[in-house]
């Protein structure tokens, strides 16, 4: 079995940032918390931005699996309940607190390349992908810059509550966040089936305000 290189940073990347502001951690810090090469780390990664990404693409995000059969195959249209999404969000909201030392820091990052740029970009790419496919690929320009706000807004409200040390309750946030996508993108995207993820989810909010 390989070794995982790329995994031993990740995690030295997470554990220096307990001790050390992440900003000040460098190539040479990795390479004495993992005993690794400065090549073999520019073999794996292209600098600390790409670590970073790394970092939160395998480490804080939770990975999750969707079994998909002939009958749900439609991206949008699967298995996934409206009560999988909320719970989805929160346990990727309780991830960051477990790690909120590492957030913060590389949350507080400027640059081209710094995490809130990737959340951001990463966001609007994957819900794109899913609007397109929900609507078989036929997006008016008003649709386009629909999926953009509601993608940007709900990273925005993430990387704030990051900033602010985590104010509220992971569930309240997530309850936000979602609250504030179901309000006007199912009208915005012109969903009418009302087996669609989003018009499920937008009855499983209002049901909890009951």
């Amino acid at each position: 079995m390989a070794f995982d290189v790329k995994g031993t940073f990740a995690w030295a990347l997470i554990e220096l940032c307990e001790r050390k502001e992440l900003a000040k951690i460098t190539v040479k810090d990795l390479e004495e918390k993992t005993g690794f090469s400065r090549p073999t780390f520019y073999n794996h990664f292209k600098d600390r931005d790409d670590l970073v990404q790394f970092c939160y693409k395998t480490r804080i995000l939770p990975q999750y699996e969707v079994e998909e059969d002939a009958d749900t195959a439609e991206y949008g249209q699967s298995d996934i309940s409206a009560e999988d999404i909320y719970e989805w969000m929160v346990e990727e909201l309780k991830s960051m607190r477990k790690y909120r030392k590492f957030m913060k820091m590389a949350c507080s990052m400027s640059g081209p390349n710094s995490l809130w740029v990737y959340m951001i970009s990463e966001s609007r790419r994957e819900d794109l992908e899913w609007h397109k496919m929900m609507r078989d690929g036929g997006l008016t320009k008003e649709m386009l810059e629909a999926s953009d706000y509601h993608s940007a807004a709900g990273v925005y409200m993430i990387i704030e509550w990051v900033l602010a040390d985590m104010p509220i309750p992971e569930e309240e946030l997530a309850d936000k966040i979602i609250r504030n996508r179901v309000m006007d993108l199912p009208y915005a995207l012109r969903i009418e089936d009302e087996n669609n993820i989003y018009m499920k989810i937008k009855r499983m909010m209002e049901n909890k305000r009951k």
